[in-house]
């Protein structure tokens, strides 16, 4: 069994067609596999901020958008409630490779964890690659 964190991209993906399909499949690949999937408490307002937003812009209708969430809210991911007390690694994280707090949040995580990480996002991959991190 493998642990790794994973972050909104790669849940996102398995409800929204042509949205990082790749890490999507890797997603449920390792969901699927029992492996453990951790995600800061931020996970479940990002995935839920980018349905709304998708609705708001039409792209989404309210039902699909509710199915979304609940199949996003559905997975079995461990929620790692410590990710806030961690805020001055996380700003540290963050100003050290030009990442947003929320980047910087799954980057802090993967580190303390141990793990590896599954994204999509440019910038987090680059700087995890920087941190000596296994991205999936």
């Amino acid at each position: 069994m493998m642990t790794l964190v994973a972050d909104a991209n790669a849940a996102l993906g398995t409800v929204l067609p042509g949205h990082d399909e790749r890490v999507a499949e890797a997603f449920l690949h390792h969901i699927g596999n029992g492996d453990v999937v951790y995600v800061p408490p931020l996970w479940l307002l990002e995935t839920l901020n980018v349905l709304l937003v998708r609705e708001r812009r039409k792209k989404l209708d309210p039902s699909e958008r509710d199915q979304a969430i609940t199949c996003i809210h559905g997975y079995p991911v461990r929620m790692n409630e410590e990710s806030t007390a961690h805020i001055v690694e996380i700003q540290r994280l963050a100003t050290k490779h030009s990442l947003s707090s929320y980047d910087a949040a799954y980057l802090e995580l993967t580190l303390r964890l141990q793990c590896s990480l599954l994204s999509s996002d440019s910038a987090l991959c680059a700087a995890a690659r920087a941190e000596g991190v296994t991205l999936l």
